[in-house]
């Protein structure tokens, strides 16, 4: 073996995936994070740090477009794969490093790669129309020439070659404007809650988001950090699943992704360690008694009540008191399994539209995932009976 065989074994020890999960595929997609954590690997939060895309459930609708862009991220050497059924999930797995370590693969891959990404277009932005200088007339880009933008993006020139605005005046009429650095418009102004002129800007959140719904687009529009409108987009499901992942499961997960974005990494990881436990048919006793002893460490945590405050869940429920909901129905979904009498109570996961809306009015963009994070919204659900 050489060097170089041995240093793409040493680099392919620890992959790092980078998990998508489609609508509708929320146990496919525990699955897969369950098999990740077995084999030692990593799962990456970010396009630059993965070298694996694993796409959960078929894609439809705007996913495909949006998944390819996150796909151009990834640097080279990279590996994707979609994954529709459980049952060929270590099969894929295991073809990961294989193809990682294929140097014909890569080289082909690099090499097709485009060399500028293309930017999607975003909703309610018009398309920018983009010139190559490469492509006018000499005298066009000379450097004795400056260019001033003016109203409706049309540019004169002004230096010993001034162009006449009544023969070949180059005229770029466009429906936004291009002054902000990049090409990028800057925001509008509009009056805000108190009447005052300020900057809206408008920010789309998700689909494709760490530890957000599978399934929700929030549409933002800003007045300087707060959120004043906000329209909520669901995305269509593809084919239902023909199993949900079980109660405490769900639970596990909604409790690790609201511990993530709280920030409480290492708690975080133990609900994950306790959903991945679940899905992968560890004795529900065993999963039971860690589960209790997470529930304490969670409800004894100031910093965890203090990091919480004033973030409310639909209801008279405070995020906190959400979270430990979802861990004490986790428990006693678990107990019933053990065949103890019990009484399952509502999981406390479904969210409406309605209700994400009205709870990201008026608050600051820095907590809006947070918000949508401690309404439970963050695993999707095919209609109302769960796979237990």
């Amino acid at each position: 073996m050489g060097v170089a065989d041995w240093i793409a074994g040493v680099g392919t020890r620890r992959v790092h995936v980078l998990v998508i999960e489609t609508p509708g595929s929320s146990l496919l997609r525990m699955r897969a994070q369950a098999a990740i954590a077995a084999r030692g690997w990593v799962e990456a939060t970010s396009p630059a740090d993965a070298d694996a895309l694993l796409v959960c459930g078929q894609p439809i609708g705007p996913l495909p477009d949006l998944i390819d862009a996150v796909w151009e991220q990834i640097p080279s050497p990279r590996h994707r794969v979609t994954l529709t059924q459980s049952g060929t999930l270590a099969e894929f797995l295991d073809g990961i490093p294989v193809a990682l370590r294929d140097e014909r693969v890569q080289r082909a891959d690099a090499r097709d790669r485009p060399r500028h990404r293309p930017m999607l277009p975003v909703e309610g932005m018009p398309e920018m129309t983009t010139v190559d200088m490469r492509d006018l007339p000499e005298k066009h880009h000379s450097g004795t020439e400056t260019e001033t933008p003016v109203k409706n993006g049309s540019m004169h020139k002004d230096g010993p070659d001034k162009i006449s605005s009544s023969d070949s005046e180059m005229d770029m009429d466009m429906d936004m404007d291009m002054s902000g650095p990049a090409g990028i418009p800057l925001a509008e102004g509009s009056q805000d809650r108190d009447d005052l002129e300020m900057d809206a800007t408008h920010l789309t959140l998700g689909p494709i988001l760490t530890a957000w719904p599978a399934d929700l687009v929030l549409h933002c529009i800003l007045h300087g950090d707060v959120v004043t409108d906000a329209r909520v987009e669901r995305l269509v499901h593809g084919a239902p699943p023909t199993e949900q992942p079980a109660t405490a499961a769900r639970l596990c997960d909604a409790a690790a992704r609201l511990l993530s974005i709280v920030g409480w990494d290492p708690v975080a990881r133990q609900a994950d360690r306790l959903r991945n436990d679940i899905v992968s048919g560890v004795a529900p006793r065993d999963v039971s008694r860690r589960l209790i002893h997470l529930t304490g460490r969670i409800r004894r945590s100031r910093t965890l009540r203090w990091s919480l405050a004033g973030i409310q869940a639909p209801g008279a429920e405070s995020a906190r008191e959400r979270l430990l909901s979802w861990l004490l129905t986790a428990q006693e979904s678990l107990t019933a399994h053990e065949g103890r009498p019990s009484q399952v109570l509502a999981d406390g996961l479904a969210v409406s539209e309605a209700d994400i809306q009205r709870a990201v009015l008026g608050q600051e963009l820095a907590t809006v995932r947070l918000i949508v994070a401690s309404m439970g919204a963050g695993t999707s659900r095919m209609g109302e009976a769960g796979h237990e």
